[in-house]
């Protein structure tokens, strides 16, 4: 359930939710575009691409909450996590969040 939270010095008024993302749409749009093309991303890419901090975040979300068969592992002398979708994985079995709705038609960018 939303609740208005205020901030006094510039006197809007903002509605918080519990059940969303706590990544801009730009990042979530990014993972999903980025993992329906088949890439393996990693935190770095997502810091280069659209400036985020979250890709842990969304990756689960879109784990738990979403279904999407997502794999991962740790690569590299950095042991950094990379993250691709399963492959045979179909686009019309996936639901997508909002942010990324435009692309369950097929369209890629």
């Amino acid at each position: 359930m939303p609740y208005p939270l205020r901030f006094p010095e510039t006197r809007k008024v903002y509605n918080m939710s519990s059940n969303r993302f706590y990544s801009s749409p730009s990042q979530i749009f990014w993972v999903c575009n980025a993992l329906l093309q088949g890439r393996s991303i990693n935190h770095l890419d997502e810091i280069k691409a659209v400036k985020g901090w979250r890709l842990a975040a969304i990756i689960f979300r879109l784990k738990s909450e979403f279904g999407w068969p997502i794999e991962g592992a740790y690569r590299g002398e950095e042991n950094i996590k990379h993250y691709w979708l399963r492959p045979g994985t179909k686009r019309q079995s996936l639901k997508f969040p909002p942010s990324a709705r435009t692309l369950v038609d097929g369209e890629v960018f």
